[in-house]
Parts: C-alpha cells; structure tokens; sequence
C-alpha cells in the first residue's frame, strides 16, 4: 500500500547524492521535488508554483523564482557553506516557517548535534 503525498516540497539541491536524510524526516506523506541544481536559471515555474515547501541548500534565490512560489508557505535555507546564512536560518519572505521544515531541522540536529543548527 502506498501512502498519499499531501504535501511537495522542493529541495534546490544538496551536498552529495539525493536527499535522503530529508526524505526520513518529511515522512511518506511528503513528494519530494529534487532540483538538483544550484542554478536558479533552470528551476521550472511550473515545478515551483506547486511546491508547499523550499528547502535551499546552496541555490541563491532571486525575485524570479520567488514571484512562482505562489502556494509556498515556507522557505529554509540549510547548508553550511559560504556565503549562505547558518545552518538551518529561515528566510523571511512573508510566509511563517512551518512546523514541518523545523521538524527536519530538528532531525538533522538529532543526526548531526545541536552545534550545526541554528533555529
């Protein structure tokens, strides 16, 4: 029996092979949308208009991909990495962080300890 997706979230792209840690955490009800690019020129609006979610690893985001996250609730930029924000730092573009994104913040701390997340 499969489960029913009742969430996408997308994830721009990721240190090292598919996101599988994120996966874990998000849960089977969750669709995940693997861009694996960090090159905003090739995000699909199509893709973005129907993601619940943002998870950003290295990507850097501009006003473009921002105008097609018509039903985003939340963006999470995670990754440790220059020049982004610390690890797990919310972007604030209007929308309240969901309790879900923290949840896989709080997975990762679980994963890797509370000094690599910053909440």
């Amino acid at each position: 029996m499969t489960t029913q997706k009742k969430h996408v979230v997308g994830i721009t792209d990721h240190m090292f092979g598919a996101p599988d840690l994120e996966a874990e955490v998000l849960g089977d009800d969750v669709e995940i949308d693997f861009f694996a690019t960090i090159d905003e020129t090739l995000f699909s609006p199509e893709r973005l208009a129907r993601l619940d979610a943002l998870m950003v690893w290295g990507a850097r985001l501009g006003p473009k991909s921002i105008a097609h996250l018509s039903r985003c609730r939340g963006v999470v930029r995670y990754g440790g990495h220059p020049p982004q924000s610390r690890f797990g730092r919310a972007l604030i573009i209007g929308w309240p962080t969901s309790s879900r994104m923290i949840g896989v913040l709080k997975g990762i701390e679980r994963k890797f300890g509370p000094s690599r997340v910053r909440l």
